[in-house]
């Protein structure tokens, strides 16, 4: 007997946060273009270039606006949702030259979201990406394996002084 890990259903519900942002708004393309049987939940900031960008989409996605920093935004987007790929960060130089900034949103935020989800989507499946500079330096090989240590670049957030 085959294993089912997740839901095929016709109108599986998939929240991308971030959705905006560079490759935010390629997921949410992916989905529209080879996924139409899916809802696609898109939420970022409410910003003019989010709004246009949501705009282009009218009639494939349902906008979802707030802050990932405010739980309470992220409660109607978060609601009955099977999927989430979750892509809301700041990431380098941002983060590197303001580390408040980058701990407020990508650990807080991703806490609050957590939070909410466990609320309102308990089985919701979640799906995270990085930045390739917790390995540090890639230029010379840019490949990553499993066995690859945790340095983050210099001047990182993760980075201890």
């Amino acid at each position: 007997m085959t294993k089912k890990y997740y839901s095929r259903s016709p109108r599986a519900r998939v929240l991308v946060t971030g959705a905006g942002g560079t490759i935010g708004s390629l997921v949410v393309r992916g989905f529209v273009r080879f996924r139409p049987d899916v809802e696609v939940r898109a939420f970022d900031l409410d910003i003019p270039k989010n709004r246009d960008f949501f705009d282009q989409l009218q009639g494939h996605i349902i906008p979802y606006f707030g802050d990932i920093t405010k739980p309470e935004t992220l409660v109607e987007a978060c609601t009955g949702v099977d999927y989430v790929v979750h892509l809301a960060a700041i990431i380098p130089p941002a983060a590197d030259q303001n580390p408040d900034l980058a701990n407020k949103i990508n650990v807080e935020g991703t806490n609050n979201l957590l939070k909410v989800l466990k609320a309102h989507s308990p089985k919701a499946f979640i799906a995270m990406a990085s930045s390739v500079s917790v390995y540090g330096d890639r230029v010379k090989d840019p490949m990553i394996r499993v066995t690859d240590p945790v340095q983050p670049s210099e001047g990182g957030p993760l980075r201890p002084d």
